[in-house]
């Protein structure tokens, strides 16, 4: 990502190529929703965490013996 906005920056520069920094914006922008929804789903992964952490362990059932009659 930071390729595609370092290399349209440049490209930019040049007075005939001018209309790629809209490109340059649109990757600054797709870059910055992707950082925000990284930051945000590792907020809501610590807050599982934090919340599981104090919930009490599951209790294992006894098994279930099933008991099956032959039909004759």
């Amino acid at each position: 990502m930071a390729c595609v906005i370092f290399g349209s920056g440049v490209l930019g520069a040049i007075p005939v190529l001018r209309p790629v920094l809209g490109l340059t914006a649109f990757a600054v922008v797709v870059c910055a929703v992707y950082v925000v929804m990284l930051l945000r789903l590792g907020g809501r992964a610590t807050e599982r965490a934090a919340k599981l952490r104090y919930l009490p362990e599951p209790v294992e059932d006894e098994p279930t013996i099933v008991i099956r009659r032959a039909a004759r």
